[in-house]
Formats: structure tokens, sequence, C-alpha cells
């Protein structure tokens, strides 16, 4: 048998697996994802009777993933979640908290379960001048700015659903990567 007819043998044989991949990347996992709660609480480290403060916020948020199979087959699939946060003094977006859970999606269910963030902390300090007006407030910290959840199959990308079109955008990449963690 010549390399030729060797290599067509094979191109035959894989074209099935290949085109099978295929199908599955064309939205074959449908993933919807809502926001369910936010979590908020402030202790405030002082405060004066003219309004000046000291004040530390927590944020966390609770999210639910759902996924349907829409497949005849079982799949073995990853969910990756990141929770984004925003800087208070630069704007500049990071990850705070992620996750991920391996998982057989079952041939034509749907599979729900929740996650819920590590809490967020930022710091305001209200400052001021009796009687001279301006009010000055010092941030830090950051403030929760959104999410990505991801289903991959192998270390292909199948679907991506954000809290916002340029976060969904973003979870298409490496995204571990473009937020520098």
């Amino acid at each position: 048998m010549t390399s030729k007819r060797i290599g067509l043998l094979a191109l035959c044989f894989l074209f099935p697996l290949i085109a099978g991949f295929a199908e599955i990347q064309k939205g074959a996992v449908v993933l919807d994802v809502k926001r369910l709660s936010t979590s908020k609480s402030t202790d405030t480290r002082w405060q004066t009777c003219a309004g000046f403060s000291n004040k530390d916020h927590y944020r966390s948020i609770e999210v639910e993933i759902k996924m349907n199979n829409m497949l005849r087959d079982d799949l073995p699939l990853k969910v990756e979640w990141y929770f984004i946060s925003r800087s208070l003094n630069d704007g500049h977006q990071s990850i705070f908290d992620s996750g991920s859970k391996d998982m057989v999606c079952k041939a034509g269910t749907q599979e729900i379960f929740s996650v819920e963030s590590a809490e967020l902390k930022s710091t305001v300090v209200t400052w001021g001048t009796c009687g001279y007006g301006g009010v000055r407030k010092d941030k830090s910290g950051a403030k929760i700015d959104g999410y990505i959840v991801r289903v991959l199959y192998g270390s292909n990308v199948l679907n991506v659903a954000a809290s916002s079109k340029p976060l969904e955008k973003r979870g298409y990449r490496d995204t571990v990567s473009v937020f520098g963690k």
C-alpha cells in the first residue's frame, strides 16, 4: 500500500471524528447564566457628627449556571467561572475569584448549579473641612465588575456567558492571561 493510499484511508477514518467535533462546537451545549444575588455589608470604622467617616464595604455575588446538552451522547465537560473586579483607583480589571468543575453532561439533559464569589473589599474615607465646603473621598480596593462562565470540551471553548459583551468576548480567549492572574 502506498503512502498516499494510507493517508487517504486515515483521512476517511478521521473525518467523521473531526466532523463530530465540529458539531459539538456549533452550540451543542446551550449555556445560560444569571446573577442570583448580591451580598453586601458595611463596617463603619469611625464616623463624626459632621458626616466624615471611614467605611469598609464587602461584596460578593452568586450566579446560577444552566447547561443543556443538545447531543445524543454524554459529554465530558469542564466549566470555568471567573469573577471580575475593577479597581477604584485606576479602573483596571482583574480576576478576584475563579473556579472550575469537571463534569459529564448527560445526553439531552440540563445541569444546574450555582457558585458564589469570595468577598471583595473596598474602603471609602470621607474627609471635609467644617464650614469651608468641599468634601473629599479617598477610595481604595475594588468593586465587582462582572463574571465570565466558560464551557470547555477538552481545551476547546464551546460556549461563553458573561455579564457584558466585552467580558463575553474575553471569555472566548485565554481568560486567565487576559487579566494577568
